[in-house]
Formats: C-alpha cells, sequence, structure tokens
C-alpha cells in the first residue's frame, strides 16, 4: 500500500469514514481520506477556536476582578469555574471518580482541577490547533 500515515489524522479518517482498506482501489483511498482528513481537522480547528477564545476569556474576567477589588490576583480555577454551573457537580464527580480510579490518578485530576482555567483552556487549544493546523503536501 503507498499511503503515507502521519500520526493519528489518517486513522481517524478511515475510521470515521468507515472505509474498508482491502477493497477500496488504490486511488480512491487517497481521495476519500484527503476528503474526510479535511472535515476532521476543520472540526478540530473550531474546537481548538473556541478553547483559546474561552481561555482569553477567562483571563479577561480575572484580569477585571483583580482590578475591581485591588487586591493581588485571584485565578479562577477549573473547579470554580465548573462550580459556577452546578453546586454539587465537582464533588459528586469527585466522589464517583474516586471509586474508578486509583489513588494517583485522582491525585492527578486533583491537580489539573485545580490549575486556573484560561491555562487549561488556552494551552489545550493551542494544542489542538498546532497538531490539525494545514500541512503542506510536499513537505
Amino acid at each position: 500500500m503507498q499511503h503515507k500515515s502521519r500520526g493519528i489524522l489518517p486513522l481517524l479518517t478511515i475510521l470515521s469514514l468507515g472505509i474498508n482498506l482491502e477493497r477500496a482501489p488504490k486511488g480512491q483511498l487517497a481521495s476519500l481520506s484527503k476528503c474526510g482528513g479535511t472535515r476532521i481537522m476543520i472540526l478540530f480547528r473550531f474546537i481548538a477556536l473556541i478553547l483559546i477564545v474561552l481561555g482569553l476569556m477567562f483571563l479577561g474576567a480575572d484580569v477585571v476582578t483583580m482590578l475591581e477589588s485591588g487586591k493581588e490576583p485571584v485565578l479562577r480555577t477549573l473547579e470554580n469555574v465548573w462550580g459556577l454551573f452546578t453546586a454539587t457537580g465537582v464533588q459528586s464527580f469527585k466522589f464517583w471518580f474516586a471509586g474508578l480510579a486509583p489513588a494517583p490518578v485522582n491525585e492527578a485530576f486533583a491537580a489539573i482541577l485545580s490549575l486556573p482555567a484560561f491555562a487549561v483552556l488556552g494551552v489545550t487549544g493551542v494544542f489542538l490547533a498546532v497538531v490539525f493546523r494545514e500541512r503542506d503536501e510536499f513537505a
């Protein structure tokens, strides 16, 4: 098979299109993977854009709160943001997750929840934007 794979994108393309690799003609597989790959890349670029914008919004909200209070900066954590949407959701999820995962995983999850929301969302968005960027075909 002459099809070159670059990371996980061709796998996602094949899974999303439901292509049987053994039955697809060589030229048709290449054209189908480009079409499906473009759709997936557009979807993930859009998700990356939304995450970056949310990260900037949370950063702006933290700066405005800091300027209003006149005190040292207090950054909203993911746990605080999650708590804005539901009162018992964070604690319920932590209790449920503690029963499923071992202690080190629970500690890692708690550490992630204690990170600033703008940083987690922004960095995740930038990471997705880099991974799913438009690539030159000849490079």
